[in-house]
This record gives C-alpha cells, structure tokens and sequence, in this order.
C-alpha cells in the first residue's frame, strides 16, 4: 500500500487547496494511506501578523526578501509539520498552486535538502508551470536537483492513479472521479469557506 503525505503551500490568498483535496480522493479511493498537511494555515496561525504580512508581500510582490529570522521560522514549522513524518510516507506531494507559491516552494525545498531525503518528493499545480509576472522567475529554472517529479503533463490525479499502478482512465471518464476528501483541513482556520478550481 503507498502511502501519501499531500501538502498545501502559504499563498496570497488564504483558502483551502482544492487539488489537496481531490488527490486525497483518489488515493483513498484506491485504499492508500494518506495524511493532509495544511501548511498554509499552520504558517498563518504561528507567525505575528506582522510576520505574515512581510510573508504576504513577499508571494505576491517578491520586492525584497523576508529576513532571515522569518525565513528560519517558516523553516522551522516545515521541519516539525513535514519532516518529522516523511519517514513514513513513500511520497511528499507538494501543491505549488500559482505563482503566488514560488518563493515559499524555493524556500521550503532548499530547506528540506540539506538532509538526505528519505522519500520521493512529487510537486504539481499552475505555479510549476507559470511565471511570475513581470519577472524571470519560473519554478523550472531552480527546482530540478530538488524534486523527484514534476507533475506537469496530465492532471494530478490521473498522476496518483499511475503512481499505484491504478488501472484507472479518468482523462477519459469524468464519472470515474472519486469525491475529494478535505480530511486534513480545518475549515474553522479560514475566513471564508471557499475552494479554488482551477
């Protein structure tokens, strides 16, 4: 049995990831064990507002770096959130839901590859493929000595299914899809109850 530890990242926009949720159905679907780490509202509800502000400005305008001090501490929650238990996952699935996400995906991936990995890391979403706008900055251009996959050509879904050897078609079923699961997230922790499909 594969297990998968799916992962949302802090973006400018809090809300629930939506794709977190759907891959976490088709795992579960195919008896996988899962967990969801919500780290987008595990950064919000452990850094001052001041910090988080410096965070906001910085995925959404990239003007001026965070400190240092910052930087640690938003290192600091990833090694207790996700490091602790990637030894019992076979997979990290990370979401780098728009370009809103790079900086913080930078930050969190050189962090957690100064230690040897002990599972595969697989990341997806529209900030894998987009550029920051107005700038240079695209995800391709720095991640590649730091993932395992980049989940770019097909939905991630249909990715999870191949990963377990499912003998599942859902490019061309959409009644195949299971209902997503939003098991690890406290919808308590947002403002406003909504989801993003993209």
């Amino acid at each position: 049995m594969k297990k998968f530890l799916f992962v949302s990242l802090p973006r400018h926009d809090l809300s629930p990831s939506a794709a977190i949720g759907a891959l976490n159905g088709v795992a579960l679907n195919f008896n996988c064990e899962t967990e969801i780490i919500d780290f987008a509202s595990i950064v919000k509800y452990n850094l001052s507002d001041q910090e988080f502000e410096d965070l906001d400005n910085w995925l959404m305008f990239i003007q001026e770096d965070i400190s240092n001090t910052l930087a640690q501490k938003i290192c600091s929650l990833w090694s207790e959130a996700v490091e602790k238990k990637q030894k019992n996952f076979d997979y990290i699935c990370i979401s780098v839901f728009t370009y809103w996400s790079l900086n913080i995906a930078r930050l969190l991936l050189e962090y957690h590859n100064r230690i040897p990995r002990t599972t595969q890391i697989i990341v997806g979403g529209c900030g894998c493929s987009s550029e920051f706008p107005d700038t240079r900055i695209r995800f391709s251009t720095w991640c590649k000595d730091l993932v395992d996959n980049i989940c770019l050509e097909q939905d991630g879904e249909q990715y999870i299914a191949d990963i377990i050897n499912a003998q599942v078609d859902y490019n061309n079923d959409i009644s195949l899809y299971p209902i997503p699961s939003y098991s690890g997230f406290d919808f308590n922790n947002y403002d406003t109850n909504k989801i993003y499909i993209t």
